[in-house]
C-alpha cells in the first residue's frame, strides 16, 4: 500500500463511454529503440501524444475488418511517426491532465514494430468502455 500525499494521488476514471480528444500523456518502462531490438530505460519515460480519432486510426491500420482494432480501443499518434508506446509498455497508463488532475483514458495494448513508425498509431484499451466493470470490481 502507499499513502496518498501531494505528489502521490489516485487517478480519476472517465465517465462511461466518454469520447476522447486532445493531448494525452503516456508513461512507461518500455523500449526506447526504433529498431526491432529493444533497449530499456533506467528511469520512467513520459511523452505527450495526440489522440487519433477512431475512423482515422482504423483507416491507418488498413480499414474496417482488416485489423484487430475494436471500438473499445483508443489510438494515439502522430501518424507522422516518432516516440510511441513500445515493447514493455503494455498495461501502462495513458492519462489526460486537466490542471493537476489526471484521468486514466487508456491502458497500453498493442502496436506495430518498429515502434513509432510512420502511419502506425499506438493502440490502447479505452477505459471508458469498462468503467462500470471497474467500479463494480474495485475494492
Amino acid at each position: 500500500p502507499f499513502k496518498l500525499i501531494e505528489n502521490v494521488k489516485a487517478v480519476k476514471l472517465p465517465t462511461k463511454d466518454e469520447a476522447h480528444s486532445g493531448q494525452v500523456t503516456l508513461s512507461g518502462w518500455g523500449s526506447t529503440s526504433t529498431s526491432s531490438f529493444p533497449s530499456y530505460p533506467n528511469k520512467l519515460q513520459t511523452v505527450d501524444k495526440p489522440i487519433v480519432p477512431y475512423p482515422e486510426c482504423e483507416k491507418a491500420l488498413g480499414g474496417a475488418g482488416s485489423t484487430p482494432l475494436h471500438p473499445t480501443n483508443l489510438c494515439t499518434g502522430p501518424l507522422t511517426g516518432g516516440v510511441s508506446a513500445c515493447s514493455g509498455d503494455s498495461g501502462g497508463p495513458l492519462v489526460q491532465y486537466n490542471g493537476n488532475e489526471a484521468t486514466l483514458l487508456g491502458v497500453v495494448s498493442w502496436g506495430y514494430i518498429p515502434c513509432g513508425g510512420v502511419g502506425y498509431p499506438s493502440v490502447y484499451t479505452r477505459v471508458s468502455a469498462y468503467v462500470d466493470w471497474i467500479k463494480e470490481n474495485a475494492q
